[in-house]
């Protein structure tokens, strides 16, 4: 099967971890397996949010094998034409439609850039704060 695509690909055991930890009250049942499935719903939703949308097939099977420290060619490997696909993902978009209803469907996201920028002006004396978003001279 090909590769992943790379955004899916940078996604670690770590950040399902982080994200299921963070996202406990979503959960009608604290299991692993839940909050596995929360985890990769607002994985999913990101991808939208960002406006760069993987397909949740890909989302979807990618975290299965890094949850089961799987390599891409193993036949353990969740497929999308199995009933445990189909599972998985009813489950997942379940879980995504819990998340929307407890954000209450807020998907405003403000960035860092501008005060990233901001800071490495400051670092470098480059000047007014302020001006972080305009081109330099």
């Amino acid at each position: 099967s090909p590769p992943p695509p790379p955004a899916v690909a940078a996604v670690s055991t770590e950040h399902l971890q982080s994200a299921s930890a963070s996202l406990t009250p979503l959960c009608w049942r604290s299991t692993s397996q839940e909050k596995w499935y929360v985890a990769v719903a607002c994985l999913f939703l990101a991808s939208k949010v960002e406006e760069s949308p993987k397909k949740l097939r890909d989302v979807l099977c990618r975290c299965h094998q890094l949850y089961h420290r799987l390599q891409p060619d193993d036949r353990r490997c969740l497929k999308p034409d199995t009933s445990e696909y189909a599972r998985a993902r009813a489950h997942v978009l379940h879980c995504e439609r819990r998340v929307l209803q407890t954000i209450a469907f807020d998907l405003s996201v403000e960035h860092p850039y501008k005060h990233l920028l901001s800071a490495i002006k400051k670092i470098k004396g480059g000047g007014d704060a302020d001006a972080a978003g305009s081109p330099s001279p």
